[in-house]
């Protein structure tokens, strides 16, 4: 008898595991949803501008996080988009896991090289995490021309602080005008946003993208432009599209494709 009940529970558990995991990805698809549509209700109370991850001053340029000391949280964007939410819940993921996110990003198809804490050592744990979501920061990856997948293009439909080419700082606007596909175009999904500290003093960062991959079912959820919000299978980063000159993009990640 306790043999046949031991059977049926190795049977039993991973079922509940799956239909656990279901749930889940259907909370985190409804957050992602409601996140990327308040996205488009602050761009009609600010002249079609994309909400930025952050809005305070950058701290000394050559150091890349922007934002320090007590005043950064009021400045993330978990702050900021709060008159268009339904209260803090909309920003927890329960598939959130830091040692897991931490793998995603020591990936080499990441931001790694495969080993661990290549990439997630100084980010990985935080000292406090303001969500388990991230949302689309200024950021272009690989100009010009890619035929080979191996540095497809990317720039995140992101408004915040930015490094120009003198390695100053400049503030992108992103407007929804600007975006080409909306509806192709993720604004938030699965990653984190965070607050931490290093030898330089405090900083907030906010992930997505690959970061993301494996929380759901060894997918991601994902928020677009258009305000819908879908489950990738995949690692997001890793879907790309060729544009008329055969030129290889990241589809999720390029919003003048």
């Amino acid at each position: 008898m306790t043999a046949i009940l031991g059977i049926l529970m190795a049977m039993t558990f991973p079922v509940i595991a799956e239909v656990r995991d279901s749930v889940r990805t259907t909370m985190c698809l409804s957050n992602t949803k409601q996140l990327s549509a308040a996205v488009l209700v602050y761009a009609q109370d600010y002249d079609d501008a994309v909400l930025p991850w952050a809005s305070c001053a950058p701290k000394t340029p050559g150091y890349a996080q922007p934002c320090s000391g007590d005043s950064s949280s009021a400045a993330l964007w978990t702050d900021t988009i709060q008159p268009y939410v339904k209260g803090r819940q909309s920003l927890l993921c329960l598939s959130f896991q830091p040692i897991e996110t931490a793998r995603a990003m020591d990936e080499a198809t990441c931001d790694g090289d495969g080993t661990a804490g290549s990439a997630s050592a100084k980010l990985v744990p935080a000292d406090f995490y303001t969500a388990g979501y991230g949302l689309a920061y200024p950021l272009t990856l690989n100009p010009g021309c890619d035929k080979s997948g191996s540095k497809p293009y990317a720039r995140y439909p992101g408004s915040g602080w930015t490094k120009d080419f003198s390695g100053g700082y400049v503030y992108h606007l992103q407007t929804l005008g600007g975006v080409i596909s909306p509806a192709r175009t993720a604004i938030v999904g699965d990653g984190l946003t965070y607050q931490s500290h290093n030898a330089d003093g405090p900083f907030v960062g906010t992930l997505f993208g690959c970061e993301g991959r494996g929380r759901h079912k060894g997918g991601a959820t994902l928020g677009f432009l258009d305000g819908h919000s879908k489950w990738i299978s995949e690692d997001p980063e890793q879907v790309l599209e060729e544009d008329k000159d055969g030129c290889l993009f990241e589809r999720y990640y390029a919003a003048d494709k």
